[in-house]
């Protein structure tokens, strides 16, 4: 077992297989847990909706917040053998020719951004790097607090606090918690993925507002139900 440490990669191409792995949780991670805030605030501005299918929502809701939670928890696992953001940055500090203009530039050699990037780019500094490392570790308390909610509720079910009933009192993260890991997440990854690849990953999934626009129909259509109502009400009772 032991903590975490490098991947043994033997290629450019199998740091790119990680960084492309990385980042479908980093980025999922983003996505549903903005999704889980939009339909919070939904909830609350549109509550004739929301009482309409309140089973539904509440699933949703909790299903949107879950997965949130455990694509951020991969991200920042402590396993020795997983891919996650600590192990990837020491597999980076170990493979730090990958990361010269000039390596940049033979991955990428027809690719402008690369070409503007490489043009003062220098290696990783290794006390960012360092620092980065840190971040991504148990020292961090955010950190040490996502793995404990990881551990007792979302990878695993904790025994002992089972074992409490329904008087258990499982970690949780605050939004605040959350969202400083999501955030610290992104930038730490870009970071390298500009001097690996000449990219950076966005956060926004496409239709992801589609949301607002299904509670507004709904709306609308809860008005007009209530106005025929309304209407045939009055017709039956001869008012004008």
């Amino acid at each position: 077992m032991g903590g975490p440490r490098a991947i043994p990669i033997q290629s450019d191409g199998e740091f790119l297989s990680l960084l492309k792995a990385l980042s479908s949780d980093i980025v999922a991670a983003h996505i549903h847990w903005r999704m889980s805030k939009d339909l919070r605030r939904l909830l609350q501005d549109f509550p004739d909706v929301a009482a309409e299918a309140q089973t539904f929502w509440s699933f949703t809701l909790k299903a949107h917040q879950r997965t949130a939670l455990a694509a951020l928890a991969r991200a920042f696992d402590q396993e020795s053998s997983s891919l996650h953001l600590r192990n990837w940055l020491l597999t980076i500090r170990t493979h730090m020719a990958l990361f010269t203009p000039e390596a940049l530039l033979d991955r990428c050699p027809d690719d402008p951004f690369a070409h503007m990037i490489a043009s003062d780019a220098k290696p990783p500094d290794l006390a960012v790097l360092s620092a980065d490392i840190e971040f991504c570790s148990m020292d961090d308390p955010d950190v040490k607090a996502l793995a404990e909610l990881r551990h007792s509720a979302l990878a695993h079910r904790g025994g002992r606090l089972a074992a409490q009933g329904a008087d258990a009192r499982y970690p949780t993260l605050t939004d605040g918690q959350v969202e400083t890991l999501l955030q610290r997440a992104i930038a730490i990854f870009n970071r390298y993925c500009m001097l690996f690849a000449a990219v950076g990953y966005g956060t926004v999934a496409f239709g992801q507002y589609d949301v607002e626009q299904v509670f507004q129909c709904v709306q609308r259509d809860l008005a007009r139900q209530r106005a025929d109502a309304t209407a045939q009400a009055a017709r039956r009772h001869g008012d004008p």
